[in-house]
């Protein structure tokens, strides 16, 4: 794609649900990533058959970590939190829609900030340490990544759970917060935080660690990269 132009695929997802007010686009593009419950597992433009086919994955492979652009994500069909929110981005940019990348973070006085775990996750052991006392009295080995997680796009579970920070999009015509990685919206991180979370962390002496269920109140933080 060169710089300047606006992919196909961009234009396809932008427009492939019409809409007649600001408001009904806005959301019928967002339609195009979610299915109202989760991803809707986005295909791009295929050269090979002619069709809009070509699964794009959010964390399939390694490759994914270091895509961070719309670009990029379209080039190899791969791409992390940040290249997902990108291409949101460029959807609703091309109907006119002015949006805001947003982080998501455990803490945002610190860096790197204490890293969380997306769901699902399982403690490995009954009973917490016994020289640890409080809510967050667990190390990271004791939870157990496999289980089946909250799906990505075209990824039943995507390949990376743990996380410092996460970019979703807020649109200008509206305060939800709306994450193309997971195909889910959420009107304030008090919604969000459960549908995502699987166990926190603090950065004390050591990397502690907690179930998201034994600190329902904590929630993630948002900012802009601009702040």
């Amino acid at each position: 794609m060169r710089k300047g132009t606006v992919s196909q695929t961009v234009l396809y997802l932008a427009c492939k649900n019409g809409g007649k007010t600001p408001e009904e686009v806005l959301e019928n593009t967002w339609h195009s990533f979610s299915t109202g419950s989760g991803p809707a597992n986005v295909c791009a433009w295929n050269p090979t058959t002619g069709n809009y086919d070509r699964p794009l994955y959010y964390y399939f492979t390694t490759n994914g970590l270091g895509n961070t652009s719309c670009r990029k994500l379209l080039r190899d069909g791969d791409g992390q939190c940040y290249a997902w929110a990108d291409l949101l981005s460029a959807c609703w940019k091309a109907n006119g829609i002015g949006s805001t990348i947003v982080f998501l973070a455990a803490e945002i006085n610190s860096y790197p900030p204490a890293p969380f775990l997306v769901r699902n996750v399982a403690l490995k052991i009954k009973r917490p340490q016994s020289n640890i006392t409080g809510v967050y009295r667990y190390y990271e080995d004791d939870f157990d990544l496999s289980p089946e997680g909250v799906p990505g796009q075209n990824m039943t579970t995507p390949r990376a759970k743990k996380f410092n920070i996460h970019f979703v999009l807020q649109p200008d015509l509206s305060t939800n917060y709306y994450d193309p990685s997971y195909g889910f919206k959420a009107k304030d991180m008090k919604q969000y935080t459960p549908i995502a979370i699987g166990a926190w962390s603090i950065l004390y002496t050591e990397t502690l660690w907690a179930p998201q269920e034994d600190d329902p109140q904590r929630v993630l933080l948002t900012g802009t990269l601009e702040e």
